[in-house]
């Protein structure tokens, strides 16, 4: 039995980053998550993070397909390390 590659298409937006540069990685902002409709982090808890890219997209992590939440950024190295938990934590100062 071979296994099956699935069919399904790439909403247009995510097809248009491939070539794109990666500018900033950076912690997603208040006004960001407000927009998301995600109330703040609270006291040691981490901000998501966004990538920016050079075309001016953001992508960052939600917790679920439905948007519900913040999520946290999951991947593996060329050289096939995982790592996970991304999230930049605060700095008071």
């Amino acid at each position: 039995m071979s296994a099956e590659i699935p069919t399904f298409s790439l909403d247009p937006h995510l097809v248009d980053l491939k070539g794109q540069k990666l500018d900033t990685i950076r912690m997603m902002t208040p006004a960001e998550m407000s927009a998301e409709g995600w109330d703040p982090p609270r006291e040691g808890q981490a901000r998501p993070i966004v990538l920016y890219f050079t075309n001016g997209t953001t992508l960052f992590a939600s917790r679920d397909d439905e948007g519900n939440g913040p999520g946290t950024l999951f991947g593996v190295t060329r050289r096939g390390s995982r790592f996970y938990g991304i999230a930049f934590q605060e700095t008071v100062p």
